[in-house]
């Protein structure tokens, strides 16, 4: 299943950056699945009016609770995906965590770029 955009916090525009075209500047609250899948948790910012394109995805942070103790999240930009590792709970640090992993508590904060 794909991460949830859950709220959308605040969006803004900036238009000709450096010459560029119009971009689009928004934050938003991600909720992960609670059955996390082998190589990351897809979302799709193109699908959230008024993104044509995505140019980043900056982490702005995570919840810290209980559940999410010791995660890090990462974006992977060439699959479209929120990868999380685990400290190293298991003996090997920062690998993935286990696929089917409930991260249903787990809400991250992000900064989206792209085109109008």
């Amino acid at each position: 299943m794909a991460a949830t955009v859950n709220a959308e916090f605040a969006r803004w525009v900036t238009r000709d950056v450096v010459g560029a075209a119009a971009k689009q500047f928004g934050i938003y609250q991600v909720i992960l699945d609670s059955s996390y899948p082998t190589g990351g948790e897809a979302a799709d910012f193109t699908s959230l009016a008024p993104y044509s394109a995505v140019d980043a995805v900056c982490i702005i942070g995570h919840d810290t609770g209980a559940a999410t103790t010791g995660l890090m999240v990462e974006w992977d930009e060439s699959a479209s995906k929120f990868k999380v590792f685990e400290s190293g709970a298991d003996g090997t640090s920062f690998d993935e965590i286990t696929a089917t992993d409930d991260l249903s508590a787990m809400t991250i904060n992000v900064l989206v770029i792209g085109d109008e």
